[in-house]
């Protein structure tokens, strides 16, 4: 599913596994927040979730305080969200704000969906 409306563009995908990833572009602002909220709504309590932020230019306040609090709520739910592949200077952003220190944050899509299968088997595993 694609959502073409500005500020942001937000594609959601499920992996063969069973892993969502969802895919930002443009920006995760006060005016698409609500929208960032009901694509994620959408995946499963209990899946594993990738956020790909390659494509996301700009986050403000209420995006980052969106993501931490999607994350809190995913471990209420079960469910595990490694952010992946922010741009530069948003990743300085979640540095200074010590985002990085609340939620997983990995620097490529594949080394985030290898995180989420580490926990996988550990999880599976009892390690």
């Amino acid at each position: 599913m694609i959502d073409s409306e500005a500020p942001i563009r937000i594609r959601i995908s499920r992996l063969q596994d069973g892993t969502f990833v969802l895919s930002l572009s443009g920006e995760l602002d006060v005016v698409s927040v609500p929208r960032f909220e009901s694509h994620l709504a959408l995946v499963p309590p209990g899946a594993a979730v990738v956020v790909d932020l390659s494509e996301l230019e700009f986050v403000d306040s209420s995006g980052l305080n969106c993501l931490a609090v999607c994350g809190r709520r995913a471990d209420e739910r079960g469910t595990r969200v490694v952010l992946a592949a922010p741009l530069p200077h948003v990743a300085k952003v979640f540095a200074v704000v010590r985002l990085d220190e609340i939620l997983a944050v990995e620097p490529s899509v594949d080394e985030a969906l290898a995180r989420l299968g580490d926990v996988e088997r550990r999880e599976t595993t009892g390690e």
